[in-house]
């Protein structure tokens, strides 16, 4: 894989039922990363199981009791390209018993979109999301007002702006500064204002989700640092053997270096050598600060490591 675009993570984070599957889905759609007939097979899915309008929130809900139930249990990861970046799209769950996966997400992103629905506003897990986004380091972050389109909202101006009145005290309240964060009225299951301007909100005269996303300010990379990589998973691959996944923090990772896993399981250390780098299935020579990536490591057996352990 060549790198030509600076690699930014991004998590969708909110309420449970706000719309950020949907969002993400109808973002990848409208900008050209999913095609026709990926969308075609969603939408006959998602209808086959009574969840017509659901489609767009099944490119990520992978799992299938997430596709029945209509809720983000685990973290999906997708990649996505805009004109100016490769993003790494985290959508992580907003239902409260799935709180420490969502933690994961935020813990591995450089940039926060919050998905509030007009119609609901902010709600417990809202303000849990933003209070663990700041805790975790997500210093830049994105406000998506969604559901502009609903029944009792109807592309209201004045709606928007008592959920934008609203987001903003509690982002205060955590240590953001709301006038220099972006507030997009958006409607995803339409397509308003996520990767198209609306003709709808005549009012709003901003960006899109997807220009403002264009607008994010590169994080600095620590890459003269030492290497290091916390493991979120393991899997054990048939064919390949102990692939640990997560994001390198610092430093840079290359195929054939030697590495240890600290503590590893029995607290003594694991020395591995990494044989190869997967981004988004598919193989890199490097990694660096940022980059999400499977390791393929010669030395690493299934009871050596697991989530928790280090890299370095």
């Amino acid at each position: 894989m060549a790198r030509t675009k600076p690699h930014i993570n991004i998590v969708f984070i909110g309420h449970v039922d706000h719309g950020k599957s949907t969002t993400v889905g109808r973002l990848l759609y409208d900008s050209g990363n999913i095609d026709e007939q990926q969308m075609r097979k969603l939408k006959e899915k998602a209808e086959e199981l009574g969840k017509g309008g659901f489609e767009f929130a099944f490119v990520m809900d992978n799992l299938k009791e997430e596709r029945e139930r209509g809720v983000t249990i685990d973290l999906a990861h997708k990649k996505f390209e805009s004109a100016k970046y490769y993003f790494t799209i985290i959508d992580a769950p907003g239902h409260k018993d799935f709180i420490k996966n969502m933690i994961t997400g935020a813990s591995q992103a450089d940039v926060g979109v919050l998905v509030v629905a007009a119609n609901d506003g902010v709600n417990a897990q809202t303000r849990e999301h933003v209070f663990l986004s700041k805790t975790l380091g997500v210093n830049q972050i994105i406000i998506a007002v969604n559901k502009m389109d609903i029944s009792g909202v109807e592309y209201s101006e004045q709606r928007f702006n008592k959920v934008k009145e609203d987001v903003s005290n509690l982002l205060k309240t955590v240590g953001y500064k709301p006038d220099q964060i972006p507030f997009i009225p958006i409607a995803s299951l339409m397509g308003d204002n996520v990767a198209k301007k609306s003709d709808k909100m005549p009012w709003y005269t901003g960006p899109t989700l997807l220009e403002v996303m264009d607008q994010i300010k590169e994080p600095e990379k620590p890459t003269t640092l030492p290497m290091r990589m916390p493991i979120q998973d393991v899997y054990n691959i048939t064919g390949i053997g102990v692939v640990p996944v997560g994001r390198v923090e610092t430093g840079i990772l290359k195929v054939g270096d030697k590495i240890m896993a600290m503590p590893g399981r029995e607290g003594k250390g694991v020395p591995g050598e990494v044989k190869s780098i997967e981004m988004h299935h598919e193989q890199m020579q490097q990694a660096e600060p940022g980059d999400n990536v499977g390791l393929n490591i010669r030395g690493f057996g299934k009871k050596d490591i697991a989530r928790g352990d280090v890299l370095g």
